[in-house]
């Protein structure tokens, strides 16, 4: 499952019921209710609305806990290949497929086309646990050898 697919699938999840918790609300209080039954009503939906707010943050906390960085050292052109598809930047990197920004992807090209023996480089990426072969380049590091 794509991390960003399940986040939007659950965020519209949570926020329709947020919807059909003020829609009942609303329907409940249209009808005649003495004043202390309305009093109770309101209190209910207050604290069920806070109750979904509370668990819809603590899901995505949950999530986030799952994220991993991970840095490995390239030495070689032939550890990594860079790929471009729909004007999105992606390395691939062992068994990983990364999304990187335009900065980080010139320079793998810049490596790519000419490799120096002098250099090495250090990428910093980020992933799902639940999603291991898909990930983000947080960022490139250029180390020089003396």
């Amino acid at each position: 499952m794509n991390e960003k697919i399940g986040l939007i699938s659950f965020s519209i999840f949570a926020y329709s019921i947020f919807v059909l918790q003020i829609i009942g609300g609303i329907r409940t209080l249209s009808k005649t209710y003495t004043v202390k039954q309305k009093e109770k009503i309101k209190k209910w939906i207050f604290f069920s609305t806070i109750i979904i707010i509370v668990a819809v943050s603590i899901s995505m906390w949950i999530i986030s806990q799952f994220k991993s960085t991970v840095s490995i050292e390239i030495t070689s052109i032939n550890q990594f290949k860079i790929r471009q598809i729909k004007f999105k930047d992606y390395i691939y990197l062992e068994d990983k497929e990364l999304n990187c920004d335009k900065e980080s992807s010139n320079i793998l090209r810049c490596y790519k086309a000419v490799p120096k023996d002098n250099v090495k480089y250090i990428i910093t990426y980020q992933y799902y646990e639940f999603n291991p072969k898909k990930g983000k380049v947080i960022k490139v590091e250029e180390i020089r050898k003396e």
